[in-house]
């Protein structure tokens, strides 16, 4: 399991914005459920890279987004769906995934997988535990992807 050293959560300042102790705690949060999500797709063999705002960190920022709170990643459209399929049998008895495959009253398109058995959005509740990281169907993204890369 990931390990994090105290200071990793001081407050500080990146590009102009100030990153709060508290988001500090979320990207550790999301970092150990990536790790998870890890874990799981190197024992279905699925492979999956980071998408959007995590892409762009990644590069500009060498990390997170300094606004940014949440992660995405991606995977392509049949290992998003084995991985809809297989991963709850898999993932750690902590994590839940939610989609609208397995949850009829779920009605978000993206997947989530939280570190809570019930999505609370209350303020106090989301401060203390709740993690959401988003999974992104790769379907139309790829050749935008690649486009742009050409182009650049």
């Amino acid at each position: 399991m990931l390990q994090f050293t105290e200071d990793y959560f001081q407050e500080e300042e990146r590009e102009g914005f100030v990153v709060s102790s508290m988001m500090k705690r979320v990207w550790a949060a999301q970092l150990v459920v990536l790790e998870e999500i890890g874990r799981v797709c190197q024992k279905l063999k699925i492979p999956f890279w980071a998408d959007w705002g995590t892409m762009l960190g990644a590069v500009r920022h060498h990390g997170f987004i300094p606004w940014d709170d949440d992660m995405d990643i991606c995977m392509m459209r049949k290992d998003y769906m084995r991985f809809l399929q297989e991963a709850p049998g898999l993932l750690d008895h902590w994590y839940e995934l939610k989609s609208v495959y397995n949850d009829p009253t779920y009605d978000i398109v993206k997947a989530r997988i939280i570190n809570g058995r019930h999505m609370n959005f209350e303020s106090a509740f989301c401060k203390n535990s709740m993690v959401v990281l988003m999974l992104l169907e790769l379907t139309f993204f790829l050749s935008i992807i690649f486009r742009w890369m050409k182009r650049n």
